[in-house]
């Protein structure tokens, strides 16, 4: 009896060894093509990218040969038990099959996302309320790569015990896997590509088992970061002219409707001006570090709003609404995607700017022209945009809850038509509760439009031409008074290609790929604004564009896309108001934010509101009360800018601070020391921002969700959130 289980536990443990490195050649190939294509992208040079795929895989090896001790240590364990054999075999071959599914979502994510499968980006798709939507976002071709490795441990097991050749050959192939592995690793030029992220060349599985242990350890260290909303709110505690393709005919499918359904930088030392720019990161002291962590004394307020003189000046400044006759009729919104202000407003290309629409827009409205996100991730910003309200600091993210009751714009336009269309899916990293909790009676998204052609290449958005027709088919349609969102896809990372006709930039670096996408966007917003026009309702109708962050391409390091840092290239993004008749051409030199658009746009349209609710100010002040934004990082920072153009960064889970002059640099190239007294009132602001903003927006919400006031205040005349049926869970 005891050859046979010997051999047995031996065979097992070889099966799944040789299925996992098959596994792993297979997904070193496939991230050899993509690393070629995005080295070509980022205009990279000095390493080979085919071969530097391999780097790191003898680390594939090592997990391997883990998995292959741990099933030979149970299998002998089991003994001869048919029935527990059986079952070892099934755990086994499921294994095999999450880390095929690991594997692929972490390559989709390289590509759409340029990170790979955290620990976040589950925790976040968890709290979207669409936990497999980052395993479910791929193609039959990326699934049929998994297939090999699982059909050939089947195969081996369906071989005969004493099968002479199964017991050579499959050895010997896994020996030679092992050996080639090890050597194309160690070679002089598979070495990681400076720019694309760190995360690329690490096996998956264990990439995200590390992830996952260590943000769980950081959470247990920082148990503050980590808190719920609604356990902290139950404590009371508080291009050229572009051819529109005339309409498209097409189905009326339902929309997602209230009633049908129911988005870093390692520490570094020295102050060394020489270096990469993400060696500002200074270590915080020790009382500092544990006082942000733990959380401080919170800022003073009333209600919502600041009065902390640190955060505010004493002033009062009376608002000059327009009066009724004036007020427009009729708002639409549009939500840029990773806009940033340097590269719309033609920083970049001067003489060929990507959106001349867009600049046009600007000279002829309200141009807001040191305006920034009050996050890098694009569901936070948007509720701010909406709310009036900061984010809240910390890796819970609450803008994505089902449990988001905070009050909004929809729910301030009782009796209008409110809809938004977007090319993208509602249930991916997007506050869908939030908007159907204020009453949003129509959201149209990626499962609810009709079956257009699929182009992001991350399969996340539809067409973003043909969505257009339909928000202008959506607006034909459309009873005054209406509240219309358009939330553009484009030009989210990685830049999706449209074509020839759509190549205005025909350079092969990526920022070339996104400038094309600026160009295509902006030709949907002048088709936006001839449908209006053509409808004979565009001077009655106020016209609100702002981008929900910016994007980065590599000006600090590691710095791509939006959501890995927040320098001032993932914050800056325009925001134009535009009503004609009302607004005047203005440029607003102020530093605005997100929070201020809400109630600025409620005093244009006279719709009265309680302005101690709000953490914005409306901009038809003569003078913003405000001294310091705060900003809110998806890389766990929070950032304080002082108008004097100070800035300050503190990490809450790596613990440095790093400070800036951004009118002396505006590039942020120079780190300055966090240590100046300005700095140091900066940092007990940002302290106390966590403190306050944790315990204000848990209970706020929970005040919001009950219909009762807040520390007896309430907007007036805005219904009971609940009038609007709760989402299905």
């Amino acid at each position: 009896m005891c050859k046979p289980v010997a051999a047995w536990h031996q065979r097992i443990a070889l099966h799944a060894a040789a299925s996992l490195l098959l596994s792993s050649a297979i997904h070193r190939v496939r991230l050899s093509a993509v690393l070629t294509r995005q080295a070509a992208r980022l205009d990279l040079k000095g390493t080979v990218p085919t071969l530097a795929a391999w780097h790191l895989a003898w680390a594939d090896l090592v997990v391997a040969a883990v998995a292959a001790a741990l099933l030979f240590v149970v299998g002998r364990a089991i003994g001869p038990r048919i029935w527990a054999r059986r079952a070892l075999v099934a755990a086994t071959l499921a294994s095999l099959v999450a880390v095929g599914l690991i594997r692929i979502s972490h390559l989709g994510l390289l590509v759409a996302m340029h990170s790979g499968l955290t620990f976040r980006v589950l925790a976040d798709a968890l709290m979207s309320g669409d936990g497999v939507a980052v395993v479910s976002e791929t193609t039959t071709m990326a699934l049929a790569w998994a297939l090999p490795p699982m059909l050939m441990f089947v195969a081996a097991r369906l071989l005969p015990e004493r099968h002479a050749s199964a017991r050579v050959w499959l050895p010997a192939a896994t020996l030679t896997a092992a050996v080639a592995l090890v050597a194309v690793s160690m070679s002089p030029q598979a070495a990681p590509i400076s720019g694309l992220p760190d995360e690329a060349p690490w096996p998956p599985a264990g990439f995200t088992a590390v992830d996952m242990a260590r943000s769980l350890l950081a959470a247990a260290a920082t148990p503050t970061d980590q808190t719920d909303v609604d356990d902290e709110s139950a404590g009371g505690a508080d291009g050229d002219e572009a051819d529109d393709g005339g309409t498209r005919p097409a189905p009326m499918p339902k929309p997602a409707t209230a009633e049908a359904s129911r988005e870093r930088p390692s520490a570094s030392g020295r102050n060394n001006p020489a270096r990469r720019q993400d060696i500002g990161h200074v270590p915080l002291p020790e009382e500092i570090s544990a006082s942000v962590s733990r959380g401080g004394k919170g800022l003073a307020h009333v209600g919502m709003r600041w009065s902390d003189p640190r955060v505010v000046s004493p002033v009062c400044v009376d608002t000059a609404r327009p009066d009724a006759a004036k007020k427009p009729v009729n708002v639409v919104w549009v939500i840029m995607e990773s806009t940033g202000t340097r590269y719309a407003m033609g920083e970049v290309f001067k003489a060929r700017p990507p959106m001349p629409f867009l600049q046009e827009l600007a000279r002829s409205g309200w141009y807001l022209s040191r305006h920034r996100s009050a996050s890098n991730s694009s569901a936070t910003s948007i509720v701010s945009q909406m709310s009036g309200l900061l984010p809240l600091p910390s890796l819970n993210m609450m803008s994505v809850k089902n449990d988001n009751y905070l009050p909004g714009l929809p729910s301030f336009l009782t009796g209008w038509d409110r809809f938004l269309v977007t090319p993208g899916k509602l249930s991916y990293f997007f506050p869908r509760s939030f908007f159907l909790h204020n009453g949003m009676t129509e959201l149209w998204g990626f499962k609810e439009l009709p079956d257009h052609k699929i182009v992001a290449e991350d399969r996340l958005a539809k067409d973003e031409i043909a969505t257009v027709d339909f928000f202008l088919q959506r607006l034909d349609r459309a009873k005054e008074p209406f509240f219309g969102v358009y939330y553009s896809y484009m030009p989210h990372w990685e830049y999706t290609d449209y074509g020839v006709s759509w190549r205005r930039y025909r350079g092969p670096r990526l920022i070339d790929h996104y400038h094309n996408g600026l160009w295509l966007l902006d030709n949907q917003l002048r088709r936006i604004f001839a449908g209006l026009r053509k409808k004979g309702i565009l001077d009655r109708t106020l016209v609100v564009l702002v981008g929900d962050h910016g994007e980065a391409f590599g000006q600090h390091k590691k710095n791509w896309a939006h959501a890995k840092g927040s320098w001032e290239e993932n914050l800056q993004t325009p925001a134009i108001l535009w009503a004609p008749g009302l607004l005047k051409p203005r440029t607003i030199t102020a530093e605005t934010s997100h929070i201020d658009l809400l109630p600025t746009v409620l005093d244009l349209l006279a719709v009265p509101y309680e302005p101690r609710l709000f953490q914005g100010e409306s901009l038809l002040q003569q003078r913003l009360r405000r001294k310091v934004s705060l900003h809110w990082g998806n890389e766990a920072t929070v950032s304080a800018i002082h108008i004097d153009g100070t800035k300050v960064q503190v990490s809450l889970t790596e613990r440095w601070c790093r400070a800036y002059d951004l009118r002396a640099d505006p590039r942020e190239r120079r780190p300055k020391s966090c240590n100046t007294p300005r700095r140091a009132e900066l940092r007990g602001v940002l302290r106390a921002w966590v403190h306050s903003q944790r315990k204000l927006l848990g209970a706020y919400n929970q005040a919001a969700k009950a219909g009762r006031p807040f520390e007896n205040l309430t907007h007036p005349g805005r219904p009971h959130p609940t009038a609007t049926p709760a989402i299905a869970r």
